[in-house]
């Protein structure tokens, strides 16, 4: 999706109302991962997806033609500016915060495995002749967790 603009002030607006949008979305998801109120984000999953193509778009055609904005107010090109820093910002809090969900959830799951592997009587096989023996390695019953685990 590519922004048509009358003239190089309007693409500057909207790429200004493009990023703030992009902000406010990102310090949504910030604040649903900090409270763990991930359905809350849920229903602007589609917006998010229009607005970064656009976003990434429209970043790609100002990178290939910087001209594009020379002409325009200065005053416009500092928001833009001052959006676009914003931006950067959040999205490297909203990296990292993802990060720090994925750690844990990880850990969770690994504790989790070793427990209910630890749970489990080690298998017992039998040999030749009949005698029962452990196996080489004591770890060797399968586990399965699903979503509701």
């Amino acid at each position: 999706m590519a922004l048509i603009a009358k003239d190089t002030n309007d693409y500057l607006e909207q790429m200004v109302l493009l990023t703030k949008r992009l902000c406010e979305i990102t310090q949504n998801q910030l604040t649903a991962l900090d409270s763990n109120e991930l359905t809350d984000v849920k229903p602007l999953n589609d917006e998010v997806s229009r607005l970064a193509a656009a976003y990434s778009s429209e970043t790609r055609r100002i990178a290939q033609n910087p001209d594009l904005l020379q002409s325009g107010n200065p005053a416009l090109k500092a928001a833009l500016r001052d959006c676009t820093e914003k931006f950067r910002d959040l999205m490297e809090k909203h990296e990292n915060a993802l990060e720090r969900k994925m750690r844990l959830t990880e850990g969770l799951v690994q504790a989790i495995a070793k427990e209910a592997m630890n749970a489990r009587p080690t298998p017992i096989s039998y040999g030749a002749g009949g005698i029962k023996t452990a196996p080489a390695r004591a770890n060797t019953t399968a586990i399965a967790l699903d979503r509701k685990a």
